[in-house]
């Protein structure tokens, strides 16, 4: 049996423009697993990279339940500050307060800090806790 390598090319994209890499790439993609990945699930940017609002489900695909529980916690933890108008919005640099909005995300918050507490370091686990206290007594002086 004969060993044979495909050929293949190697294409600077750094300094190409979109024509020339539609050119370079073949216009039929197959999936190679049935896992979503970038070129199956995302619309592509002109540097072919996926669009910034599927970065986030594309990385929690990845994750195993309990980091992601995790990282959706300071999520929602940064969610509640900006909705107490305590932070401001990062798309328009002003604070806006939306009170609905910011019960919603510390009551989020909460039970999934109720479903992953008993699997974290204590001392991790005392300081989410203070960040939800925190987050409801501000959530109570401003609901005055």
């Amino acid at each position: 049996m004969e060993d044979q390598t495909p050929d293949f090319r190697v294409i600077d994209r750094r300094a190409s423009t979109a024509a020339e890499r539609e050119e370079a790439e073949p216009s039929s993609v197959e999936a190679s697993s049935s896992q979503p990945t970038a070129d199956t699930v995302s619309p592509k940017s002109e540097e072919g990279m996926p669009s910034p609002e599927m970065l986030l489900p594309l990385i929690a695909l990845q994750m195993e339940v309990k980091q992601l529980a995790l990282a959706l916690v300071g999520i929602f933890d940064a969610h509640a500050w900006r909705a107490l108008g305590l932070h401001a919005n990062p798309k328009t640099g002003q604070a806006e307060e939306n009170l609905p909005a910011a019960q919603l995300a510390i009551d989020c918050m909460q039970f999934l800090l109720s479903k992953v507490e008993r699997d974290l370091p204590e001392q991790e686990l005392r300081e989410l806790r203070r960040r939800l206290t925190d987050l409801r007594l501000n959530y109570a002086a401003r609901a005055k």
